[in-house]
């Protein structure tokens, strides 16, 4: 608990001291900028109550509560929570970026506005909000054992943060190149050629292209992962098929082991189109 001298004075202890600032290094880092995108301007972590900000300030006023008590023992568990969600939200917004970009690349490919899309896209920054909930988290589970001089455990903190960082990049890099692999190991396996380019004119002295992932000798096969940016393959196949007078297919690949939502929407209008769609899944082609 904490001591109380003669004079009556509620004195914390070192512990508490750095603790309660933790809580509230947290408290402002969820309201501070996250990632800044044109037009729409800075977001944060809170973003008015829908994001995980909301959780992560919930796990900090349990470990102030924690903190007061000197239950530090448990501090480990609100603290690694926030770490893990702060993490996790982080890999997604990386990975839904590069998603974006690899995405805009393709599909605007010959168009005179791509070079304004890029610039727009590469204008996102992930800004320094990140850092000061990554730090708190850390320090939150660092003041779980027991107490040991400020410089060494800050020494600790810094590199427990450069491992979380390496963690991240490495985690952005892997993603960057799922797609990539999937429609590698596909196009082996159905004997196809990969990144075939279809030119198209669009005004009389206009021309653009699209790029379709696999060609084979009868089929122009658009690839994606089981997630919300792969929407728009049933398009692009079915583009590519008018342009090479091939048949179209979609390939979705499974990255969660499970028949989710957007495998089915896209079955579904591939279906009712009667466009051939392929789930690949743990290595293997499943006919749907």
């Amino acid at each position: 608990m904490k001591k109380q001298n003669s004079s009556g004075e509620i004195r914390l202890s070192q512990k508490q001291i750095l603790g309660i600032a933790g809580c509230l290094i947290t408290f402002v880092g969820v309201f501070m900028p996250i990632v800044s995108v044109p037009v729409v301007g800075d977001m944060n972590y809170f973003r008015n109550g829908e994001g995980d900000g909301v959780l992560v300030l919930i796990l900090s006023a349990i470990s102030l509560v924690l903190v007061l008590t000197k239950f530090f023992q448990w501090l480990w568990i609100t603290g690694g929570v926030s770490l893990a969600v702060i993490c996790l939200t982080l890999i997604n917004f990386r990975q839904k970026f590069s998603e974006a970009k690899y995405k805009l690349a393709r599909e605007m490919e010959g168009n005179i506005f791509a070079g304004i899309g890029e610039v727009m896209i590469d204008s996102v920054q992930f800004k320094w909000g990140w850092a000061v909930m990554l730090i708190d988290a850390c320090l939150h589970v660092r003041l779980r054992t027991a107490w040991r001089p400020v410089g060494k455990t800050m020494s600790r903190l810094i590199v427990f943060f450069m491992i979380v960082l390496f963690g991240i990049s490495t985690t952005e890099a892997l993603a960057q190149h799922k797609e990539d692999y999937y429609n590698k190991l596909l196009a082996k396996r159905l004997g196809g050629k990969l990144e075939v380019v279809y030119h198209f004119n669009y005004t009389a002295n206009e021309t653009s292209r699209i790029r379709i992932d696999i060609e084979t000798d009868d089929y122009v096969i658009e690839g994606g992962r089981d997630k919300r940016s792969s929407l728009d393959s049933v398009q692009q196949a079915v583009l590519a098929s008018i342009l090479s007078g091939k048949k179209p297919a979609v390939a979705i690949y499974d990255t969660d082991g499970k028949w989710g939502k957007y495998e089915h929407r896209i079955w579904m209008v591939a279906k009712e189109l009667g466009i051939r769609y392929i789930w690949f899944s743990n290595g293997e082609i499943v006919e749907k």
